[in-house]
This record gives structure tokens, C-alpha cells and sequence, in this order.
């Protein structure tokens, strides 16, 4: 099972009031210690599934108090071995299905680090895009599958759903804008490439994904919700694998580079897979997210939340439906 180390910091005269809400949690793996004059503090092993709901009690009562600090790190081992009482296993399978493999805090923070702000996301983007322009060109799987695992691209997208969900509009403001700057990033490159250099369609990493069919919609689909499950069950491992498998990033060169090469017949198929990838990560996302429960810690974004996931759940499906049949009618 997972686990997390939590280290929470507090108040000598708050400790009554975290003793009565740790124990329900953990007794065997907790370990109380002074840390100054008129502090304490507690350092207690749990399992990841039981960490969110701890956090949210934790940050009800004592959020406002300026003594009041909770740390929580991934414990990647623990020696003797913490086994799982086959009595709580037995309690586990009758009591509500847990989802949620870790605290939406951690999921907040893994989100928002996959957004990223910096040049070094850029960098990666535009290099990402000529890799993945000369790997197409050559006709080479494996230059572009490298330039999928580059390509940041999966993070914006990730970060729009989840900040719609908790009717967080900075969260969402961020991904929207980190999301729009490396799409337009790999193509403007794309666009340059394709107009400098002559661009060979028939080659298959190309043809292939100039034209659709509604597999390519359910595969979008089965991507964007991999992608989700990765932040949400703590499988940060499995990143990669699902990058290759969202697959953003070739369409969209390939749409720049035939835009830029003067063929529009071709170009315009790219973008459709393009449209129809961004539209299905983003739909299955925010599904997922929802589905999982992850919702506002604090009652007066709960409204914003709920109006921002029916009107984004709306928005993508429409999409998605006029993007199903412009394929029905474009590639009948």
C-alpha cells in the first residue's frame, strides 16, 4: 500500500484537539515530540487513501491558527514492514469505496507542478517540436514517440480540468495560458520548418494522421482519462507512457508543417486529430475529477465549481460531437 509521512506542528494547547483527531487514523505509527518552548509536534505513518480525508479535517480546525503547520511527504519504504491488519481489510471492502489514491492537496500540487511556468517548459516544447518534425520527416517511430515523452503538454490540459472542478480560476487561468503559449510555440516551428523545407506526405508517420476515424475519438478518450488516473491514484511512474499515448504533439507539428508547405488539403486532417485529442483529454479529465469527487474544501466555491464543471462538461461534449461528425461526413 502507499503511504505517507505526515508531520504536523502545533500549539502545546491545541494538542487534546489533534490527539482526538489523529487517533482515528493512526495509533501504532505516531510519535509526539517537543519542538520549542510551548510547541509540539507529531509525526504519524498513513496510508495514502486515508490522508486526504485527515487533511481536510485537520484544515477545517486548525487552517486559521498561525501555530498550526502540516508537512506531508511520499514514504517510499518503511522498515519493520507496515502490514495492512486483515481485519481493516475486511472494514475497508464494507465501508465506502475509497477512489481517490491520494489527498486532492498532493493532486493540487503534482498538477501544478506538470503546468509549470518557467522557460525550461518552453525550451522543452520547442525542442519537443523539432524532434518530433525531424522524426515524422524521417519517418522515424521511435524520434517521435521521444518527442511525445518531451513535449509538456499534457500538464495545461490536466491543470484546466482540475482547477474547473474546484472552481479555481488562477489554477485555470494558468493552464489555459501555459497551454495556449506551447501550442502556439510548436506551431509557429512547425510553420518554419514546413516552409523551408519540402515535406514528403506520403510518408506514413504523416498520412497516417492526416485522416480519422471514431477509434481515434474512443483512443483520445481512453488517453485523457489514463492521463487523469495518473495524478489521482499517485502513479506519477506511468507519466511518460501516458505523454506517448495523448500523442498532442504530432498532429500538431504536422498540421504547421503542411500549413507552412502550402498543402491545405492535407492540413486540415492533422488538425482535426488535433482538436479531437485536446477536446477528448479535456472531457475525460474533468469527467474523471468529478467522478472521483474532487471538489472546493470551501462552501463559497462550491457554486463556482458546480457551474464551471456543467458548463465546461457541456462545452467539450458539444465539441466533440461536431468534431464526430465532421469525421462521419469528411472520411465516410
Amino acid at each position: 500500500m502507499a503511504l505517507r509521512l505526515m508531520e504536523i506542528h502545533f500549539a502545546d494547547e491545541q494538542k487534546k484537539e489533534i490527539e482526538g483527531i489523529v487517533k482515528d487514523y493512526e495509533k501504532d505509527h505516531s510519535w509526539y515530540y517537543p519542538t520549542d518552548e510551548g510547541f509540539s509536534a507529531i509525526k504519524l505513518i498513513i496510508d495514502s487513501s486515508l490522508s486526504g480525508e485527515l487533511i481536510e479535517k485537520l484544515d477545517k480546525k486548525f487552517s486559521s491558527s498561525e501555530h498550526f503547520r502540516l508537512l506531508v511527504v511520499p514514504l517510499e519504504a518503511s522498515l519493520p514492514r507496515i502490514e495492512q491488519p486483515e481485519q481493516e481489510e475486511q472494514q475497508e471492502k464494507e465501508e465506502r469505496f475509497k477512489m481517490l489514491g491520494v489527498s486532492i492537496d498532493e493532486i493540487y500540487t503534482d498538477v501544478s507542478d506538470a503546468i509549470g511556468t518557467t522557460f525550461t517548459e518552453m525550451a522543452f516544447t520547442i525542442i519537443a517540436s523539432i524532434v518530433g518534425a525531424i522524426g515524422l520527416v524521417r519517418n522515424n517511430v521511435a524520434i517521435v514517440v521521444g518527442a511525445m515523452v518531451i513535449a509538456p503538454m499534457l500538464g495545461p490540459n490536466v491543470g484546466l480540468s482540475l482547477g474547473t472542478v474546484l472552481g479555481d480560476t488562477k489554477l485555470s487561468l494558468k493552464a489555459l495560458k501555459q497551454m495556449l503559449f506551447r501550442f502556439s510555440a510548436a506551431l509557429l516551428f512547425s510553420i518554419f520548418i514546413g516552409f523551408f523545407f519540402e515535406i514528403d506526405v506520403t510518408v506514413h508517420e504523416i498520412s497516417s494522421r492526416t485522416f480519422l476515424n471514431i477509434s481515434d475519438i474512443v483512443l483520445a478518450l481512453a488517453s485523457g482519462l489514463a492521463g487523469t488516473l495518473v495524478f489521482t491514484s499517485a502513479r506519477l511512474t506511468s507519466l511518460i507512457g501516458v505523454m506517448v499515448s495523448v500523442a498532442l504533439l504530432p498532429p500538431l507539428v504536422i498540421f504547421g508543417m503542411l500549413l507552412g508547405n502550402g498543402n491545405f488539403a492535407l492540413c486540415g486532417g492533422a488538425l482535426l486529430l488535433f482538436a479531437v485529442n485536446v477536446t477528448c483529454i479535456n472531457l475525460s479529465s474533468v469527467l474523471t475529477f468529478r467522478l472521483f469527487g474532487i471538489k472546493p474544501r470551501v462552501w463559497w466555491k462550491e457554486d463556482t465549481a458546480r457551474k464551471g464543471f456543467r458548463n465546461a462538461a457541456l462545452l467539450w461534449a458539444i465539441l466533440l460531437v461536431v468534431l464526430a461528425v465532421l469525421i462521419l461526413i469528411i472520411y465516410k
